[in-house]
């Protein structure tokens, strides 16, 4: 039982930070996991993890780890590998780490998680957007929302040239201050799936940035989205809060 203990937690303790990519660091690989809370158990659950960040800190664990909070009881995390090999890199780290830790800490944590989901994802500069002169800095990013797209099996090529040609352009034209990643679902997707990233310093601050945008392209917006949508059997949304206060960092 504890060996499963153990298994569970490298899984869904050990994350990346905010997942904004820089223009010029090419693409990345994430490593993406979806934990659902109990709902008697939210308290305890942010509690725990602060206790769980301390305790790391004093073995001087070396990865650090963001928690991103959802609608809902959902929680989710985020790991940058260079590749899937990096996985037992981690694993290696992380179980030794987790030996180390009362057992009552880990039984704590367990017992505030419904189930987790794990898959990974990886970016797509190609189709991603970076402003010249951002309008927030790294730290006001406090809000992130996915625009989940389930593109329709044959008509992937469509949507990449709906991007390529008629969003993008339209975005640089506009000057649109904040970045727009896009991603591309992996393992334990729905594939073919895209997610189209985009950022705010609150969800009221994202709306009105966003609104601003397409009340900007008009009629040329309203065309492109007829245009875009029969191209998707099915579109998502998840939204993002930063949760700095149960966050971990190894610096």
């Amino acid at each position: 039982m504890q060996k499963f203990k153990i298994t569970l937690l490298i899984v869904i303790a050990i994350v990346w930070a905010w997942p904004v990519v820089a223009q010029d660091t090419g693409d990345k690989l994430w490593m993406a996991t979806e934990v659902t809370v109990r709902s008697d158990q939210v308290a305890n659950f942010e509690k725990s993890l602060v206790e769980i960040a301390k305790l790391f800190k004093e073995q001087d664990y070396e990865y650090s780890w963001s928690v991103f909070q959802s609608t809902g009881l959902k929680f989710y995390y985020f790991m940058e590998m260079e590749n899937l090999a990096d996985y037992d890199k981690i694993t290696a780290s992380s179980n030794e780490a987790w030996t180390k830790i009362d057992p009552a800490v880990l039984d704590n944590y367990l017992n505030c998680i419904q189930s987790f989901k794990r898959f990974t994802i990886n970016s797509l500069n190609e189709y991603s957007y970076f402003p010249e002169n951002p309008r927030m800095e790294m730290d006001e990013m406090n809000y992130a929302i996915w625009d989940v797209h389930y593109v329709k099996l044959g008509k992937e090529k469509e949507y990449f040239e709906s991007l390529k040609n008629d969003f993008l352009p339209k975005v640089n034209e506009y000057k649109y201050g904040d970045p727009i990643l896009f991603l591309q679902g992996g393992i334990g997707t729905e594939a073919p799936m895209y997610i189209g990233v985009l950022y705010g310093k609150s969800d009221v601050d994202f709306l009105q940035e966003n609104k601003k945008m397409w009340d900007a392209f008009g009629e040329d917006g309203d065309k492109m989205y007829q245009k875009f949508i029969p191209l998707l059997r099915d579109r998502d949304k998840i939204e993002f809060w930063f949760r700095r206060d149960l966050s971990y960092t190894s610096e």
